[in-house]
């Protein structure tokens, strides 16, 4: 089985908010028991001000590092069953929780263009699409994070 991205990272910088200097920030974005999670974990070298946050799901901050140190992953339907947009609209739905007009528009590019994203959650997305009987192809840079299927 081709080994897939369960994980990426990146360190980058930020201001300070307590001294303006500059923190060391590193980002994560993992697949953890079948969900997205975005980490962040700063510290400042001048003042040793830091935080760490986490949550389920997609964070700006995390995704807009990953996709500038890595760039984008797109992930096309190679085959499955193509007849039946209701299942289709429905994963994507659950995968995504957006809005029936945004979920709409998002299965007509997963079917033509591709669905472009990090590597992570292109990743995600084609193992829910995968155990619903489709074929599909994620292209894009090698993570510089983890690899591995771990979920």
């Amino acid at each position: 089985m081709a080994r897939r991205v369960s994980s990426e990272s990146v360190v980058a910088g930020t201001i300070c908010d307590r001294c303006g200097g500059v923190m060391r920030c590193a980002v994560r974005e993992a697949i953890i028991e079948g969900r997205l999670r975005s980490e962040i974990e700063s510290r400042c070298a001048t003042c040793g001000n830091g935080w760490a946050t986490c949550s389920d799901g997609p964070d700006d901050y995390v995704r807009s590092a990953l996709l500038a140190a890595h760039g984008p992953s797109r992930l096309r339907v190679a085959g499955g069953p193509f007849d039946d947009d209701a299942l289709l609209l429905g994963l994507l739905r659950r995968y995504d929780g957006g809005g029936l007009f945004e979920v709409k528009s998002k299965v007509t590019e997963v079917r033509t263009v591709g669905c472009i994203g990090t590597s992570v959650e292109m990743e995600l997305l084609a193992r829910v699409l995968r155990a619903a009987g489709y074929s599909v192809v994620v292209d894009g840079p090698s993570p510089g994070g983890q690899t591995g299927d771990t979920a």
